[in-house]
């Protein structure tokens, strides 16, 4: 099933900026937490200003695969994607993800790669 509203992360963080301030809202990318899963959690910990999660919380985090990665399974049967369906939703998403980037460069938000302190 495709779900091409998924992917529109712009839409989605325009109605949220309606209801809180952007100070309010942290914005973590998924490729920056899979690469800092303890650091990033600590940080949103941090942010939303909880007691730090134990070591042992963090370090099982650190272990978890990433819940939304392909299934190899799928990946065979299928095959990978056509070159002329790549292109399609490339163009599709395009608009969002340059909304999103002018949203994001706007300043005023705060990033969960910007508050992780070093180790």
């Amino acid at each position: 099933m495709l779900r091409l509203q998924e992917g529109m992360y712009s839409v989605y963080l325009k109605d949220w900026i309606q209801v809180f301030p952007k100070t309010q809202i942290i914005l973590v990318s998924f490729e920056h937490y899979i690469k800092n899963k303890g650091p990033t959690m600590s940080a949103i910990f941090s942010f939303l200003e909880l007691d730090p999660a134990p070591e042992k919380v963090l370090q099982k985090l650190g272990e978890k695969a990433p819940a939304n990665t392909q299934n190899a399974d799928v990946y065979n049967v299928v095959g990978s994607m056509l070159p002329k369906t790549r292109k399609l939703l490339e163009d599709f998403y395009k608009p969002f993800q340059d909304e999103l980037f002018n949203l994001i460069e706007s300043g005023a938000f705060v990033l969960a790669k910007d508050v992780i302190k070093p180790s």
